[in-house]
């Protein structure tokens, strides 16, 4: 009851978010089912692309501080940026508050020098939780929906 897929892999969110950014990177099907869920309009294109799936991708702000995005999707025309997926995800037991976790995701689309090679409009932030928000810049995927 309550449960979903990844719980099988465990009931953190850390191993969760693993749990999927494997599957997305290893499986056509499951990418084609996620950009579905946020609502893409250009998979078939997409799905053409190279894809790397990183997973707690970290970016050193200073010696004692970083940022870790749980699951960062970045879609390659060859060796060209075409698009990016930033997802960070809550568990889906947590309580959360999401103008916290809007603003948690768009500092990591200023911060990881990563996604520098990318424009602004290649750019897509996606919150995975237990609740929908209706920032217009993040796109949401409940847990239950995954």
């Amino acid at each position: 009851m309550n449960c979903n897929l990844f719980d099988l892999i465990g009931d953190k969110e850390p191993d969760q978010t693993k749990g999927l950014g494997l599957l997305l990177a290893e499986s056509p099907i499951a990418m084609k089912c996620f950009l579905e869920l946020v609502g893409e309009t250009e998979i078939k294109s997409l799905l053409k692309k190279r894809w790397v799936v990183d997973c707690e991708l970290r970016q050193s702000l200073t010696s004692n501080k970083s940022l870790r995005a749980d699951i960062v999707i970045r879609f390659y025309d060859g060796f060209n940026p075409y698009k990016v997926y930033i997802i960070e995800a809550k568990s889906v037991n947590a309580k959360i508050d999401m103008e916290r976790v809007a603003s948690q995701i768009a500092n990591y689309k200023e911060e990881f020098d990563i996604l520098s090679r990318f424009q602004e409009n290649q750019v897509v932030l996606v919150t995975l939780t237990n609740t929908s928000s209706l920032n217009q810049n993040i796109r949401t995927v409940t847990w239950q929906d995954l």
